[in-house]
């Protein structure tokens, strides 16, 4: 089996072209690092061990990542920091895996992590490439990680968050949803972000009267808010049944938490806050350390002051140093004034079922052969050139 899928990494990877083998499938779990890095042979992308987290740190920093929100809580690089992130990589790959692609020369030039950040899916994260970067290198990362999640039996589905400003990756989403039936396979969805910075102006304000706050468990009748806000398949996917995932983190003695909130207002549920802990160095870019916050009634957006009392919730319970990040999905939500918040770019949350990432596997695999051909195009013309 293993000997399969080295083969089928090394049609993706050779420059041949890909026309015609796109239904290979890849059926079984593999969990052990040294697979992995079996069936990566070859393609000039490794798997990352976790340690050296300065050096992966740097590398983040250099292909332009990390935001300043996100390097505020980032530097100087505590032990903490390098700790947590070894134990997410160390024994197998069934919480985390970190591919590295090098050049010619051996130095990094890009990188992509798939984390199991739910029960039912996977995150991918900390994706980039170094501008010198050979063409296709980008691509090829998308590529690895998808067929090595798609070994993996407990993939259900698949998510990433990506900046409304990261044109570049935006653009290879928006080719993949003209398809006709893409949205039955994933969905993308606006995210309002209003990042809590550390040491910032984070004094609570005396909430409204009438409205109140009260800690419920996942599973709520009033559930349906966080499907009817997110759809089918992201609702599935960043599901609220919690338990494996946290006791997967816990083994590895790591943090993966959900707190559910109910905001009242004279006694009605307008809203859900919920927020998602993770330890530090499992996300750098602070999206599993974050709170959601869903309207109920799906006929009205959230008002001010629901908002303004969600933002008073975060400065009670998030201290200082675990500042995290307020996403609102929509595009349009009241103005959040509550001191320490400060409104960043947008994101979209890009949500994928088993189905979904198997396609956008492919189609990313016939956009690198083609990339591979236009290259060898292009030398046999440099070429003739010089004969």
């Amino acid at each position: 089996m293993v000997a399969m899928l080295r083969e089928s990494i090394r049609w993706i990877f050779s420059g041949d072209s890909v026309e015609g083998h796109l239904s290979i499938i890849m059926p079984t779990p593999i969990v052990a690092l040294e697979e992995i890095a079996g069936f990566l042979e070859g393609s000039g992308i490794t798997v990352h061990d976790g340690r050296d987290f300065s050096a992966m740190l740097a590398l983040y920093e250099r292909m332009g990542l990390l935001r300043p929100d996100m390097l505020a809580k980032l530097r100087p690089p505590h032990a903490e920091l390098a700790d947590n992130w070894r134990k997410l990589h160390e024994g197998d790959a069934s919480l985390a895996c970190t591919l590295v692609a090098r050049g010619p020369d051996g130095v990094p030039q890009g990188a992509i992590t798939a984390v199991r950040a739910w029960d039912e899916a996977w995150l991918i994260q900390h994706f980039g490439v170094m501008p010198e970067a050979e063409p296709g290198t980008a691509v090829a990362l998308q590529i690895a990680s998808s067929s090595l999640l798609l070994t993996r039996a407990d993939l259900r589905h698949a998510c990433c968050f990506v900046g409304i400003d990261n044109a570049r990756v935006q653009a290879w989403f928006d080719q993949f949803f003209r398809l006709g039936d893409a949205f039955e396979v994933a969905s993308r969805i606006d995210l309002v972000r209003w990042a809590r910075l550390p040491g910032g102006n984070s004094k609570t304000i005396a909430a409204p009267a009438g409205l109140e706050i009260l800690a419920i468990e996942p599973g709520a009748p009033s559930w349906g808010a966080f499907t009817r806000c997110l759809g089918p398949i992201a609702s599935d996917a960043l599901s609220m049944q919690f338990n494996t995932t946290s006791r997967a983190f816990a083994c590895r003695g790591l943090e993966r938490e959900r707190n559910v909130l109910l905001l009242f207002d004279r006694g009605h549920q307008k809203a859900f806050l919920i927020e998602e802990r993770a330890s530090p160095g499992v996300n750098l870019s602070g999206m599993l350390d974050t709170w959601w916050l869903f309207s109920l009634d799906e006929s009205r957006p959230l008002d001010e002051s629901i908002v303004e009392l969600a933002a008073n919730a975060i400065s009670t319970r998030c201290p200082d140093e675990r500042a995290g990040i307020l996403l609102i999905p929509g595009s349009a939500p009241p103005p959040l004034r509550a001191p320490g918040f400060t409104r960043i770019a947008g994101a979209r949350l890009y949500a994928f079922n088993r189905t979904g990432v198997r396609r956008f596997r492919d189609e990313l695999a016939l956009r690198y052969g083609d990339v591979r051909a236009a290259m060898e195009r292009r030398r046999a013309r440099d070429a003739r050139g010089h004969q």
